[in-house]
């Protein structure tokens, strides 16, 4: 692992623990890419990741989306779509 994602990893944990909520969101843009970090807390009503699952594992891809489900906390990877040129 690079020193930037070291660095990225590291604040995300230390951020987490410091949350009282034990919830937080980061999002990061890089050109058309969109690179969302949630993790919700389980004492939600709905759970962590809803209809009342508080764990999941695996990833969904869809589109332009992959969502990796990493059990306590997602990582959404969007694609955004180019503008044409006469768009305003």
């Amino acid at each position: 692992m690079n020193k930037i994602h070291e660095a990225l990893a590291a604040r995300i944990v230390r951020e987490a623990k410091g949350s009282g909520a034990g919830e937080f969101k980061y999002t990061w843009k890089l050109g058309r890419w969109e690179i969302t970090v949630e993790k919700r807390s389980k004492s939600r009503f709905w759970g962590r990741f809803g209809g009342g699952w508080n764990w999941k594992l695996g990833f969904m891809a869809g589109g332009s989306t992959v969502i990796f489900n990493l059990l306590i906390l997602a990582i959404r990877v969007c694609r955004k779509r180019k503008e044409a040129e006469g768009d305003s």
